[in-house]
Protein backbone atom coordinates (compact mmCIF):
# COMPACT_ATOMS: atom_id res chain seq x y z
CA UNK A 1 0.00 0.00 0.00
CA UNK A 2 2.77 2.39 1.01
CA UNK A 3 7.00 2.48 1.22
CA UNK A 4 6.69 2.42 4.82
CA UNK A 5 4.58 -0.95 4.37
CA UNK A 6 6.90 -2.44 2.41
CA UNK A 7 9.51 -1.13 4.72
CA UNK A 8 7.81 -2.88 8.10
CA UNK A 9 7.60 -6.17 6.25
CA UNK A 10 10.94 -6.32 5.15
CA UNK A 11 12.22 -5.54 8.37
CA UNK A 12 9.88 -7.81 9.79
CA UNK A 13 11.06 -11.07 7.30
CA UNK A 14 14.56 -10.37 6.84
CA UNK A 15 15.97 -8.65 10.07
CA UNK A 16 13.13 -10.22 12.40
CA UNK A 17 11.85 -7.28 13.73
CA UNK A 18 8.93 -8.61 16.00
CA UNK A 19 11.14 -12.06 17.08
CA UNK A 20 11.31 -12.55 20.59
CA UNK A 21 15.00 -12.90 21.78
CA UNK A 22 15.26 -16.46 22.29
CA UNK A 23 13.80 -16.89 18.57
CA UNK A 24 16.96 -14.27 17.39
CA UNK A 25 19.78 -16.07 19.67
CA UNK A 26 18.60 -19.32 17.33
CA UNK A 27 18.99 -17.76 13.84
CA UNK A 28 21.90 -18.24 11.31
CA UNK A 29 22.32 -15.92 8.52
CA UNK A 30 24.83 -17.06 5.66
CA UNK A 31 25.43 -15.72 2.63
CA UNK A 32 24.29 -12.21 2.89
CA UNK A 33 25.93 -8.72 1.94
CA UNK A 34 26.30 -5.24 2.87
CA UNK A 35 28.34 -4.24 0.11
CA UNK A 36 25.96 -1.89 -1.34
CA UNK A 37 25.41 -0.05 1.80
CA UNK A 38 26.32 4.01 2.20
CA UNK A 39 26.64 5.79 5.61
CA UNK A 40 23.42 7.01 4.67
CA UNK A 41 22.13 3.60 4.90
CA UNK A 42 22.90 3.23 8.62
CA UNK A 43 21.71 7.08 9.82
CA UNK A 44 18.44 5.68 9.53
CA UNK A 45 17.89 4.78 13.15
CA UNK A 46 14.79 2.20 12.35
CA UNK A 47 17.31 0.22 10.38
CA UNK A 48 20.25 0.25 11.55
CA UNK A 49 18.84 -0.51 15.20
CA UNK A 50 17.16 -3.68 13.50
CA UNK A 51 20.81 -4.52 11.95
CA UNK A 52 22.21 -4.44 15.12
CA UNK A 53 20.03 -6.23 16.99
CA UNK A 54 20.24 -9.08 14.45
CA UNK A 55 23.68 -9.31 14.13
CA UNK A 56 24.43 -9.04 17.63
CA UNK A 57 21.96 -11.37 19.18
CA UNK A 58 22.20 -14.17 16.20
CA UNK A 59 23.81 -17.69 17.02
CA UNK A 60 26.02 -17.08 14.17
CA UNK A 61 26.13 -14.75 10.99
CA UNK A 62 28.52 -15.41 7.63
CA UNK A 63 28.35 -12.31 5.57
CA UNK A 64 29.60 -13.10 1.77
CA UNK A 65 32.40 -10.79 1.57
CA UNK A 66 35.08 -9.05 2.86
CA UNK A 67 33.62 -5.42 3.29
CA UNK A 68 30.43 -6.71 4.32
CA UNK A 69 32.35 -8.80 7.18
CA UNK A 70 34.15 -5.84 8.51
CA UNK A 71 31.04 -3.97 8.75
CA UNK A 72 29.17 -6.38 10.66
CA UNK A 73 32.43 -6.72 13.26
CA UNK A 74 32.56 -2.84 13.13
CA UNK A 75 28.86 -2.73 14.07
CA UNK A 76 28.56 -5.71 16.82
CA UNK A 77 32.58 -5.59 18.07
CA UNK A 78 32.39 -9.19 17.49
CA UNK A 79 34.27 -11.33 14.72
CA UNK A 80 31.49 -12.87 12.70
CA UNK A 81 32.33 -15.45 10.45
CA UNK A 82 33.56 -15.48 6.79
CA UNK A 83 30.83 -16.52 4.60
CA UNK A 84 30.68 -17.17 0.62
CA UNK A 85 27.98 -17.17 -1.99
CA UNK A 86 25.36 -19.38 -1.72
CA UNK A 87 25.99 -20.59 -4.99
CA UNK A 88 29.03 -21.79 -4.31
CA UNK A 89 27.94 -24.50 -1.88
CA UNK A 90 26.34 -26.29 -4.86
CA UNK A 91 27.38 -29.81 -5.46
CA UNK A 92 27.40 -31.85 -8.64
CA UNK A 93 24.96 -34.21 -7.39
CA UNK A 94 22.87 -31.11 -6.66
CA UNK A 95 22.78 -30.70 -10.03
CA UNK A 96 22.10 -33.61 -11.21
CA UNK A 97 18.49 -33.65 -9.60
CA UNK A 98 18.05 -29.70 -11.60
CA UNK A 99 15.04 -30.10 -14.35
CA UNK A 100 16.96 -30.87 -17.68
CA UNK A 101 16.52 -30.88 -21.60
CA UNK A 102 17.67 -31.23 -24.88
CA UNK A 103 18.18 -27.56 -25.47
CA UNK A 104 21.98 -28.00 -25.96
CA UNK A 105 23.63 -30.63 -28.53
CA UNK A 106 26.34 -33.24 -27.04
CA UNK A 107 29.31 -31.54 -26.23
CA UNK A 108 31.26 -31.69 -29.32
CA UNK A 109 35.78 -33.12 -29.53
CA UNK A 110 36.94 -28.60 -29.52
CA UNK A 111 37.63 -26.10 -27.87
CA UNK A 112 35.21 -23.76 -26.77
CA UNK A 113 34.64 -20.60 -24.73
CA UNK A 114 31.00 -19.73 -23.19
CA UNK A 115 30.22 -15.89 -23.57
CA UNK A 116 27.17 -13.92 -22.27
CA UNK A 117 26.72 -9.93 -21.40
CA UNK A 118 23.77 -8.56 -19.78
CA UNK A 119 24.94 -6.55 -16.80
CA UNK A 120 26.93 -3.93 -18.48
CA UNK A 121 24.83 -1.03 -19.06
CA UNK A 122 26.63 0.58 -22.23
CA UNK A 123 27.46 -1.78 -25.15
CA UNK A 124 30.54 -0.75 -26.85
CA UNK A 125 32.00 -2.85 -30.62
CA UNK A 126 35.09 -3.28 -29.46
CA UNK A 127 34.20 -6.04 -26.42
CA UNK A 128 32.99 -8.01 -29.40
CA UNK A 129 36.11 -7.42 -31.30
CA UNK A 130 38.36 -8.11 -27.89
CA UNK A 131 36.76 -10.98 -27.54
CA UNK A 132 36.99 -12.19 -31.06
CA UNK A 133 40.29 -12.21 -31.26
CA UNK A 134 40.89 -13.75 -27.53
CA UNK A 135 39.06 -16.52 -29.22
CA UNK A 136 40.88 -16.69 -32.14
CA UNK A 137 44.45 -16.65 -30.01
CA UNK A 138 43.60 -19.35 -28.73
CA UNK A 139 41.90 -21.30 -31.10
CA UNK A 140 38.29 -21.86 -29.49
CA UNK A 141 35.37 -21.54 -30.70
CA UNK A 142 32.59 -19.39 -28.71
CA UNK A 143 28.46 -20.29 -28.20
CA UNK A 144 26.62 -17.97 -26.63
CA UNK A 145 25.58 -19.03 -23.32
CA UNK A 146 21.88 -18.11 -22.74
CA UNK A 147 22.30 -17.49 -18.61
CA UNK A 148 18.85 -15.28 -19.05
CA UNK A 149 16.44 -15.42 -21.82
CA UNK A 150 16.15 -11.91 -23.37
CA UNK A 151 12.44 -11.82 -22.23
CA UNK A 152 13.95 -12.09 -18.40
CA UNK A 153 16.49 -9.35 -19.10
CA UNK A 154 17.16 -8.03 -22.41
CA UNK A 155 21.15 -9.22 -23.54
CA UNK A 156 23.49 -8.39 -25.91
CA UNK A 157 23.25 -11.36 -28.14
CA UNK A 158 22.36 -8.94 -31.36
CA UNK A 159 25.32 -6.84 -30.82
CA UNK A 160 27.50 -10.21 -30.43
CA UNK A 161 25.90 -11.47 -33.76
CA UNK A 162 26.69 -8.26 -35.89
CA UNK A 163 30.19 -8.23 -35.08
CA UNK A 164 31.34 -11.67 -34.39
CA UNK A 165 28.51 -14.10 -36.29
CA UNK A 166 30.89 -16.91 -36.26
CA UNK A 167 29.78 -17.47 -32.52
CA UNK A 168 27.29 -20.06 -31.87
CA UNK A 169 24.30 -19.06 -30.72
CA UNK A 170 20.98 -21.14 -30.49
CA UNK A 171 18.14 -18.53 -31.29
CA UNK A 172 15.13 -20.67 -32.41
CA UNK A 173 13.07 -19.51 -29.31
CA UNK A 174 13.63 -21.83 -26.92
CA UNK A 175 14.78 -21.67 -23.55
CA UNK A 176 17.19 -23.76 -21.51
CA UNK A 177 16.59 -25.24 -17.94
CA UNK A 178 18.61 -24.62 -15.34
CA UNK A 179 20.09 -27.95 -15.29
CA UNK A 180 21.42 -27.79 -19.18
CA UNK A 181 23.32 -24.28 -18.40
CA UNK A 182 25.05 -25.99 -15.16
CA UNK A 183 25.93 -28.71 -16.59
CA UNK A 184 26.35 -26.68 -20.00
CA UNK A 185 29.06 -24.21 -18.18
CA UNK A 186 30.88 -27.20 -16.40
CA UNK A 187 32.24 -27.88 -20.32
CA UNK A 188 34.08 -24.93 -21.65
CA UNK A 189 37.68 -23.98 -21.35
CA UNK A 190 36.76 -20.88 -20.04
CA UNK A 191 34.20 -18.48 -19.95
CA UNK A 192 33.83 -14.48 -21.01
CA UNK A 193 31.09 -12.59 -19.06
CA UNK A 194 29.77 -9.37 -17.03
CA UNK A 195 27.76 -11.21 -14.69
CA UNK A 196 28.63 -11.90 -11.60
CA UNK A 197 26.70 -15.56 -11.11
CA UNK A 198 27.95 -16.89 -14.11
CA UNK A 199 31.54 -16.00 -13.05
CA UNK A 200 30.70 -17.42 -9.58
CA UNK A 201 29.42 -20.75 -11.15
CA UNK A 202 32.04 -20.88 -13.83
CA UNK A 203 35.04 -20.83 -10.40
CA UNK A 204 32.63 -23.50 -8.73
CA UNK A 205 33.51 -26.37 -11.28
CA UNK A 206 36.91 -24.61 -11.95
CA UNK A 207 36.61 -23.02 -15.14
CA UNK A 208 38.17 -19.98 -15.83
CA UNK A 209 35.98 -16.78 -15.67
CA UNK A 210 36.90 -13.84 -17.83
CA UNK A 211 35.02 -10.71 -16.08
CA UNK A 212 34.73 -7.63 -17.97
CA UNK A 213 33.84 -4.47 -15.92
CA UNK A 214 32.92 -1.16 -15.53
CA UNK A 215 33.88 1.29 -12.92
CA UNK A 216 30.64 3.03 -13.02
CA UNK A 217 26.79 2.88 -14.28
CA UNK A 218 24.16 5.31 -15.41
CA UNK A 219 21.50 3.61 -13.26
CA UNK A 220 20.81 5.29 -10.25
CA UNK A 221 21.28 1.66 -8.13
CA UNK A 222 23.29 -0.86 -10.78
CA UNK A 223 23.03 -4.46 -9.78
CA UNK A 224 26.90 -4.73 -9.92
CA UNK A 225 28.19 -1.40 -9.18
CA UNK A 226 25.83 -0.33 -6.52
CA UNK A 227 24.63 3.21 -5.74
CA UNK A 228 25.46 5.99 -8.00
CA UNK A 229 28.29 7.51 -6.92
CA UNK A 230 28.85 4.98 -4.55
CA UNK A 231 30.34 2.64 -6.49
CA UNK A 232 31.40 -0.98 -5.28
CA UNK A 233 31.82 -3.62 -7.62
CA UNK A 234 30.76 -6.85 -6.06
CA UNK A 235 32.54 -9.00 -9.57
CA UNK A 236 35.79 -7.51 -8.46
CA UNK A 237 35.02 -7.65 -4.74
CA UNK A 238 34.93 -11.54 -5.59
CA UNK A 239 38.07 -11.83 -7.66
CA UNK A 240 40.78 -9.56 -5.72
CA UNK A 241 39.17 -11.79 -2.38
CA UNK A 242 40.67 -14.82 -4.52
CA UNK A 243 43.53 -13.10 -5.97
CA UNK A 244 42.07 -13.75 -9.25
CA UNK A 245 42.17 -10.04 -10.88
CA UNK A 246 44.53 -11.53 -13.41
CA UNK A 247 41.24 -12.76 -14.71
CA UNK A 248 39.39 -9.40 -14.34
CA UNK A 249 39.18 -7.08 -17.36
CA UNK A 250 38.13 -3.39 -16.82
CA UNK A 251 36.32 -2.04 -19.70
CA UNK A 252 39.01 0.88 -19.80
CA UNK A 253 41.80 -1.61 -21.31
CA UNK A 254 39.70 -2.36 -24.02
CA UNK A 255 38.97 0.59 -25.43
CA UNK A 256 41.88 2.03 -25.23
CA UNK A 257 44.20 1.01 -28.31
CA UNK A 258 47.33 1.23 -25.86
CA UNK A 259 46.35 -1.47 -23.56
CA UNK A 260 43.95 -3.90 -25.29
CA UNK A 261 46.83 -5.97 -26.93
CA UNK A 262 48.59 -5.72 -24.00
CA UNK A 263 45.71 -7.26 -21.74
CA UNK A 264 44.75 -9.54 -24.89
CA UNK A 265 48.46 -10.71 -24.59
CA UNK A 266 48.05 -11.24 -20.75
CA UNK A 267 44.82 -13.27 -20.67
CA UNK A 268 45.87 -15.57 -23.61
CA UNK A 269 48.79 -16.46 -21.33
CA UNK A 270 47.21 -16.86 -18.00
CA UNK A 271 44.51 -18.85 -19.26
CA UNK A 272 46.59 -21.26 -20.49
CA UNK A 273 48.71 -21.33 -16.91
CA UNK A 274 46.65 -24.53 -15.07
CA UNK A 275 49.02 -23.94 -12.07
CA UNK A 276 47.43 -20.44 -11.36
CA UNK A 277 44.19 -21.54 -12.43
CA UNK A 278 44.01 -24.73 -9.88
CA UNK A 279 45.32 -21.96 -7.02
CA UNK A 280 42.41 -20.15 -7.46
CA UNK A 281 39.89 -22.94 -7.78
CA UNK A 282 41.69 -24.15 -4.62
CA UNK A 283 41.59 -21.00 -2.80
CA UNK A 284 37.41 -20.76 -3.55
CA UNK A 285 36.32 -23.88 -2.80
CA UNK A 286 38.79 -24.02 0.57
CA UNK A 287 36.73 -20.75 1.39
CA UNK A 288 33.38 -22.79 0.54
CA UNK A 289 34.00 -25.78 2.78
CA UNK A 290 35.08 -24.00 5.89
CA UNK A 291 32.43 -22.00 5.54
CA UNK A 292 29.92 -25.04 4.88
CA UNK A 293 31.77 -27.02 8.01
CA UNK A 294 31.04 -24.19 10.33
CA UNK A 295 27.31 -22.93 9.31
CA UNK A 296 26.79 -26.98 9.22
CA UNK A 297 28.14 -27.73 13.00
CA UNK A 298 26.24 -24.80 14.17
CA UNK A 299 23.22 -26.11 12.72
CA UNK A 300 23.75 -29.27 14.41
CA UNK A 301 24.47 -27.72 17.43
CA UNK A 302 20.78 -25.71 17.48
CA UNK A 303 19.40 -29.16 16.31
Amino acid sequence: VSFEDALELVLRSFYLKDAPDNVIRRTLSFGGTLIFNRVRDYQDRQYYSNLWKLFSNSKGTWMRDIYSCAKVNKITYNNNRKGVDCALLLRDQDILLLPRSDFFNQRRNEEIAGVFFCRSHTFNKEIVIFIKELCARLEVNAEWFPWFPSFILPNYLPDFLDSFPEMESNISGSFPKLGDLLLRLSQYNFVITDTYHVCLNAWRYGIPAICIGEVFSNEAHDISNGWKFSWRDKRQTFYFMHDAMDFYVHREEILSSKEKDARLNHIADIVRDKQVISSIFNDIKRQADIASEDFIRELKYLL
